[in-house]
């Protein structure tokens, strides 16, 4: 099926007006479909239509003489109208849907927005062949294409240059000389020598060469297809290692992963990170690190990406990324284990968890300052690396008088919840307390308001509250009085 788009220019002559219009077509679909178009078939609109409608309802859908329209028609409503309008569609009992509105009078095959009208209820609607002749003519001037084969009654002779041929006498041609054969054209070819393969020969336009199947193997042997032939991938779609010299050098770039056992019967030297751990990164150290002696703790500066000792007793250090298993000193290269078991320890107890000490670099079984967790002891020499428990604690803020109109106080780094101990009074004569403990999330609840209520009216208007909000983005947790607030909290934080 074709889609014709043209500019129609049309001269509408109204009540003795003349007006020039010019109107952009849209899309009809001609070409795969043609209108039925009986001889005779006349009713009218059972309900009006809009000028932008694309559904209409017949009265009836009776041909004269017997049967009723069914598929794509073409119709004129209100014939010999100012509002005269062609409209195509297809019919289905007495509904017309996915009309074609405003069919223009001079091609029959676009549509013209100028040429769609409103109709009233009980508008005449006639069949008309107008449209299908103006497809005819398109089809058979070249100008659009035939959905079916075309079919000769009988073969026939066939006298001229010009003709249509059917199959059979296309069948029969016989084969009297060929043209030379190039990538538009068939044709012919000479069959390429092993030599002109492999020097990648050009026989110009008048003969040129094709490769031979009998140069081409799936699996060379070395022997009967040693020489220059052509690499065929196998049954699975891979190539066979035979056409590979393993005896020669190779120059790797980019990033290789070998997912078995890798098998060295020479040295092997590794100038980036170590070959078998794919958990271990180069990184660059900012400080002096000595992991060849003994991993040690590091993660990593949130402000230049460099890896430092981590420490418990220090906010900003009280974090962790992985061990440092060889020595670097500041501005240089460190290789950072992050996941899976490292080696290198003494003395662990099996079993055990451990934790970033108050010194630099250091771990044991005891919780530092911050909590700081970097995993389990699965031997004397080897802890598997945890970086994934949650809610470790860090510090906390201390005493916060709920009865001063705002205190914001600092909340340390890494921080991912923060739970609130407190305890509040109303201010009034009956001096009700309340206290609880609520916790806000990083990813969750950030803000909450406490109220000290009445107990002996139950209610909560005019008494003691506060409201407590987290910034996680300025790290910062503030504590604003609201009415007759009085009491204290105390925030817990936790990474």
């Amino acid at each position: 099926m074709k889609s014709i788009r043209i500019f129609v220019i049309s001269v509408l002559a109204t009540l003795g007006t003349l007006s020039l219009f010019i109107t952009e077509t849209v899309d009809l679909n001609v070409g795969a479909e043609l209108p039925q178009a009986v001889a005779v078939f006349e009713t009218s609109l059972q309900s009006p239509i809009t000028s932008s409608a694309t559904t209409m309802t017949l009265t009836s859908n009776s041909i004269r003489g017997g049967g009723s329209l069914s598929g794509y028609n073409c119709f004129t409503v209100d014939e010999g109208n100012a509002n005269a309008e062609t409209i195509c569609g297809t019919v289905s009992g007495t509904t017309v849907s996915s009309l074609s509105r405003g069919i223009s009078q001079a091609t029959g095959t676009t549509t013209v927005a100028a040429l769609q009208f409103s109709h009233r209820r009980g508008a005449n609607v006639k069949i008309t062949d107008f449209p299908i002749i103006q497809i005819l003519k398109a089809q058979n001037n070249g100008e659009e294409t035939f959905e079916n084969i075309l079919s000769y009654t009988s073969h026939p002779t066939f006298t001229s240059g010009t003709q249509i041929i059917d199959k059979t006498y296309a069948d029969a041609l016989a084969f009297a000389g060929v043209a030379t054969s190039t990538e538009n054209n068939f044709g012919g070819v000479w069959l390429a020598t092993q030599i002109q393969m492999a020097s990648s020969t050009d026989g110009l336009p008048n003969a040129p060469y094709v490769l031979q199947s009998k140069y081409a193997t799936s699996t060379p042997d070395g022997t009967s297809q040693a020489g220059l032939y052509i690499p065929v991938s196998k049954n699975n779609g891979k190539l066979s290692q035979l056409w590979l010299d393993l005896s020669e050098g190779f120059t790797w770039t980019g990033t290789h992963v070998f997912s078995d056992a890798v098998t060295s019967n020479a040295t092997t030297t590794a100038i980036a990170n170590t070959i078998g751990f794919s958990s271990q990164f180069s990184m660059v150290a900012s400080t002096t690190i000595t992991g060849t002696t003994l991993p040690q703790p590091v993660y990593m500066a949130t402000t230049t990406g460099a890896v430092e000792l981590s420490d418990a007793n220090v906010s900003v250090a009280s974090n962790f990324i992985g061990f440092a298993v060889n020595d670097a000193v500041n501005g240089g290269n460190v290789l950072v284990q992050m996941d899976g078991v490292v080696d290198g320890f003494s003395g662990l107890t099996i079993g055990q968890d451990y934790f970033v000490q108050d010194a630099a670099g250091t771990i044991g079984t005891s919780v530092g300052t911050s909590e700081v967790f970097v995993g389990r002891a699965v031997s004397a020499t080897e802890i598997l690396i945890d970086t994934g428990r949650s809610d470790q604690y860090i510090s906390n803020s201390g005493s916060v008088d709920l009865a001063t109109a705002s205190t914001v106080v600092s909340v340390p780094l890494y921080t991912r919840t923060i739970i609130v101990e407190y305890q509040m009074q109303d201010g009034t004569a009956n001096d009700v307390e309340v206290g609880g403990t609520f916790t806000l999330k990083e990813n969750g609840v950030k803000s909450t308001q406490l109220f000290a209520c009445n107990i002996g009216t139950g209610s909560c208007n005019s008494k003691g509250d506060s409201t407590i909000t987290w910034s996680p983005s300025a790290s910062t947790l503030t504590f604003t009085e609201g009415t007759a607030a009085a009491g204290n909290a105390t925030a817990y934080y936790y990474r």
